[in-house]
């Protein structure tokens, strides 16, 4: 299974794709003249390069996006770890990076014709020049609603951020952002950097780079948009896995298929009951009445290979069993699901507790 599905299936729609490269490239005559044993294999060995390249085209698209989500995470948790006084502004929300995330952000030190706020203490930026980002806006919001094969819509956020001295001492809320009622968005936050500014003059204690220097402070714009991808291709665990991988404490069956008609969700619930195959998380679940553990590896863990006992598991914020229990349950089914694809955990040892995998 590819990574991404656009519109539709990719493989099933480039037939003619295929007939019409071999007949530009042999000739429609020549082509028309080869036997049908013959065509069927050239349309086939065709259509399946195509289908490879449409697979590594959106491998690399998700690879690049995965990339700038974890660079923004590690930004933001930066960010956090700076803070060494009560903060407005910040949501614990930022601490989960369960999404992929596509965005950008400008700083007001680069405008020509910046807004000057408090005394010309605070560079800002224009409402307008915030409304003139629509188009690119637009596109980043377009970018991230492209991707159809997905557990619930795209959102779309943007927030502001004031740094003083070479850091982030203030952030707005996260505002939400309808390109039908862009306007009242872009409003809503502006509203919210008056509120944020407010506050910090009341507290004034960990505020005084911003009200008590001679040096000016800069507002940061961010624009992220969130996409949630549903599982489904064990490339993003690693090329050639095999189907069962042993560790200390437990097996993972890794739903390596990589096939076009049967998706990991499928294949965990084929694994699970024989015959059965479900096609999303959510139909997973209700198929076994929610006695159904999610796990995700603890935050250290990059690669599936790393998992070896219940301390490199967590369970997962989705999940409809909130704790593993003290004692082994059989009718609880066990998934692992990580970086885009799941399996299931199975062969458990008896040996853990709850408390090692909140």
């Amino acid at each position: 299974m590819g990574v991404h599905y656009l519109d539709i299936k990719e493989y099933e729609n480039n037939l003619e794709l295929a007939i019409s490269q071999l007949k530009e490239e042999l000739g429609e005559d020549i082509f028309n003249s080869l036997p049908k044993i013959a065509k069927d294999m050239l349309i086939k060995e065709r259509r399946n390069n195509l289908h490879n390249e449409w697979k590594q085209m959106n491998r690399d698209r998700f690879d690049r996006n995965m990339k700038i989500a974890e660079e923004n995470a590690y930004r933001m948790l930066k960010d956090f770890g700076e803070i060494k006084h009560e903060t407005i502004g910040y949501s614990t929300a930022y601490r989960k990076f369960n999404t992929i995330s596509i965005g950008f952000q400008e700083d007001s030190l680069v405008l020509e014709h910046p807004e000057l706020l408090l005394d010309n203490k605070i560079v800002s930026f224009p409402k307008q020049t915030v409304l003139n980002m629509k188009k690119r806006i637009k596109e980043t919001v377009d970018d991230a609603e492209s991707f159809k094969e997905i557990e619930r819509p795209a959102r779309h956020y943007a927030y502001f951020k004031l740094h003083s001295n070479g850091r982030s001492v203030i952030s707005t809320r996260a505002i939400y952002v309808s390109m039908e009622r862009f306007e009242e968005s872009i409003d809503m936050l502006y509203n919210e950097l008056n509120d944020v500014i407010e506050k910090a003059k009341e507290v004034a204690d960990g505020y005084e780079d911003i009200f008590s220097t001679d040096k000016q402070s800069n507002l940061t714009f961010h624009f992220n948009s969130y996409y949630y991808p549903s599982p489904k291709s064990v490339i993003n665990w690693g090329m050639e896995l095999p189907e069962i991988i042993k560790c200390e404490s437990f097996d993972i069956f890794t739903a390596n298929e990589d096939t076009e008609e049967i998706e990991c969700i499928a294949q965990c619930s084929n694994f699970l009951q024989p015959g059965v195959e479900c096609s999303s998380l959510n139909e997973l679940c209700q198929y076994f009445d929610n006695k159904v553990c999610i796990l995700n590896p603890a935050p250290h863990i990059a690669d599936i290979k790393s998992v070896k006992t219940y301390t490199d598991l967590r369970v997962s914020s989705k999940s409809p069993i909130k704790r593993i229990p003290h004692y082994l349950d059989p009718s609880v089914k066990y998934l692992l699901e990580f970086h885009g694809h799941v399996g299931v955990i199975t062969n458990l040892s008896p040996n853990f507790r709850s408390s090692r995998t909140r």
